[in-house]
């Protein structure tokens, strides 16, 4: 639990600031690529991706050397604990590469080639990361194979993104100038809202390991978090429908086609509650015996936790298709 519980806090703090580098661009460029598809200007679709690509690099190499500089000052002030600092230094370097990942996930995305995506996203990134977490244990690191498997794993996460962009889609980028400031101008006046909406959303989907962390220890944040990954199983479904959701209202908004819009909405909803009933049932009756099966009766003190955390996460899935049909009208 303690190691769980440092390697939640890691992921948490990494989290916040991919968040920062990324500063919504990467809905931004879903919902315009996906636009300029609908309206078949393939230009602008470069325009948009380029500046953005750059920008992300800059901001997020910046981001994760602040997070190595200031990982001690972070772990002592925060968390009261010395030995988050090589967690926290550690996983700074996945803030670029997560932020790159992201942005091209999301051009993956509005072209709307899913089974990529969902290959990427729900297969090869927790995939290599086994894989190397197996190979540091047999080579004798210990406790830090956690973290460099955490990290190598986002590498590899990268170039499995970065070959399917440019030569699975055929993204060509070459030769195309980016000094159209409207286009920027507006990509920005939407995307950053965004950010500061994603950012309050993640501080209340983190306040919870932040509270037990700063009040108590490794351990209970680790105990804690045998409890939310099973909650985060209501999403699951209702994920695998918005990936192809979110880019084909976005096309069909710039061909104004609403009726279609509408008849989808209700469709994929009706879909996302009857598959999430059966789960949510089962994690409110029994929470005690999932949380034994996959975790161990070392964390059977989360039961309670799992109920909460199901009910919220049940509520949470059906409003994800209130939160794209939002983003898809620019508010």
């Amino acid at each position: 639990p303690e190691v769980y519980g440092s390697l939640s806090l890691a992921m948490m703090i990494s989290g916040l600031f991919i968040l920062f580098s990324v500063m919504g661009l990467d809905e931004g460029i879903l919902r315009y690529i996906s636009f300029y598809r609908g309206k078949k200007e393939k230009r602008k679709i470069k325009i948009i991706f380029n500046f953005t690509y750059k920008f992300v690099i800059s901001l997020s190499v910046i981001s994760g050397l602040i997070m190595f500089i200031f990982s001690e000052f972070i772990a002592i002030t925060f968390f009261h604990n010395s030995s988050l600092t090589i967690f926290f230094q550690i996983f700074s370097f996945s803030v670029p590469i997560s932020a790159i990942s992201r942005i091209y996930l999301s051009g993956i995305r509005a072209f709307e080639k899913i089974g990529w995506y969902s290959f990427l996203r729900n297969f090869l990134e927790g995939f290599f990361k086994l894989i190397f977490l197996i190979i540091f244990i047999f080579l004798g690191l210990g406790i830090s194979s956690v973290q460099f498997s955490y990290v190598f794993g986002m590498v590899a996460m990268f170039f499995g993104t970065y070959l399917v962009f440019h030569y699975a889609i055929g993204f060509d980028n070459n030769k195309i100038k980016t000094k159209q400031k409207g286009m920027k101008r507006e990509l920005f006046s939407y995307s950053w809202p965004l950010m500061f909406g994603v950012i309050i959303g993640s501080l209340s989907a983190w306040v919870d390991n932040f509270s037990i962390g700063f009040f108590k220890t490794t351990i209970e944040v680790g105990i804690y978090n045998a409890a939310l990954p099973i909650a985060i199983l209501l999403t699951f479904i209702p994920n695998l429908f918005i990936q192809l959701f979110a880019p084909m209202i976005n096309r069909y908004y710039s061909l104004k086609n609403l009726d279609l819009i509408n008849d989808l909405t209700k469709q994929v909803g009706k879909w996302i509650f009857i598959f999430n009933l059966p789960l949510f049932l089962i994690l409110i009756v029994f929470p005690g015996v999932l949380i034994n099966l996959f975790f161990g009766s070392e964390y059977l003190s989360a039961s309670n936790a799992l109920i909460f955390l199901a009910i919220s996460h049940f509520i949470f899935a059906q409003l994800l298709l209130s939160l794209n049909l939002i983003n898809m009208i620019k508010k």
